[in-house]
């Protein structure tokens, strides 16, 4: 066999093997698109991240439009606040808005919550399981030792609970009553625009918002 054709065929050869190599080792690092939320900039930002992750939801990746969502789909909100506050990834489930997976940066290693299985790894971080299976409102209620018509949701608290979530070893209770903060005004808000409406609102006043007992009532439908 000419030398020529034994390099053409050596390298079909490994680039088949590169290909194979990367879609096995590429099934836990997704590049996910990511939705910015900064909090400092009141009401506008937050509709618009709200925004951003229902039309996420509503385009796969081929960027045609289509009622069917991927469960697969995740989105990665990142949101930062103002006076040296850490940033903090919530990673969306686009099939339901769920935030399945909390991570702070800012940290020597950074800190990870995880809400659900069978989501994309994150790497240089350990991973702390111990919320696994606890996405839902009322399970993250349950920790926080909260009723969920008590979370506050207003711009402050919700500044706080970034730094709360950021320092590793916090209390459990303390890191459910975050997530749960973040649950609500991401996931619920997604899902219903009243609910978007009525934090957005309170962001602009800089006043406590609270959902009311209607609310919750959708937001367990």
């Amino acid at each position: 066999m000419p030398t020529s054709v034994t390099i053409v065929v050596a390298l079909s050869v490994l680039l088949g093997l590169l290909v194979i190599i990367h879609a096995w080792m590429g099934t836990d690092d997704v590049d996910l698109p990511q939705v910015r939320w900064q909090l400092d900039r009141g009401s506008g930002a937050y509709l618009d991240m709200l925004d951003r992750l229902r039309s996420l939801a509503e385009t796969p990746a081929d960027g045609s439009t289509t009622p069917d969502v991927d469960t697969r789909r995740f989105a990665d909100v990142v949101i930062s606040g103002g006076n040296h506050t850490p940033t903090a990834h919530a990673l969306v489930r686009l099939s339901d808005f769920r935030v399945v997976r909390f991570s702070v940066g800012g940290t020597p290693h950074g800190v990870v919550l995880n809400l659900a299985s069978g989501i994309p790894d994150k790497e240089d971080a350990t991973d702390d399981n111990w919320f696994l299976g606890k996405e839902g409102y009322d399970d993250l209620a349950r920790v926080a030792n909260q009723s969920l018509t008590d979370v506050d949701l207003g711009w402050f608290s919700l500044e706080q609970s970034l730094r709360d979530l950021g320092v590793r070893g916090t209390d459990r209770t303390t890191q459910a009553s975050g997530m749960l903060r973040y649950s609500i005004a991401i996931t619920a808000a997604s899902r219903f625009r009243p609910i978007a409406d009525h934090i957005a609102g309170g962001m602009d006043k800089g006043s406590p918002v609270f959902v009311t007992a209607q609310q919750v009532g959708l937001m367990r439908g």
